[in-house]
């Protein structure tokens, strides 16, 4: 897996209206075309995405490319 996202890199909500959150996290998609596409992840859909994947564990790929073909 490649994909990082981190806390540490967040960016401001300039036109905040009331109630959305005052900051996002940034991501930039690839799409399958080589298209990038820029994303903006609040907490909350993050710590819903770290639930999912704590419920999921068998979903998230660990294993290097080598140890998937040898099976170490």
């Amino acid at each position: 897996m490649k994909s990082k996202i981190y806390q540490s890199e967040k960016v401001e909500n300039k036109d905040r209206k009331f109630g959305e959150n005052p900051y996002y996290f940034p991501a930039m998609m690839h799409d399958i075309n080589g298209s990038q596409f820029p994303a903006l992840f609040t907490n909350d859909q993050i710590q819903v995405a770290i639930d999912r994947a704590t419920r999921n564990p068998e979903d998230i790929e660990t294993k290097s490319f080598l140890e998937r073909i040898f099976g170490v």
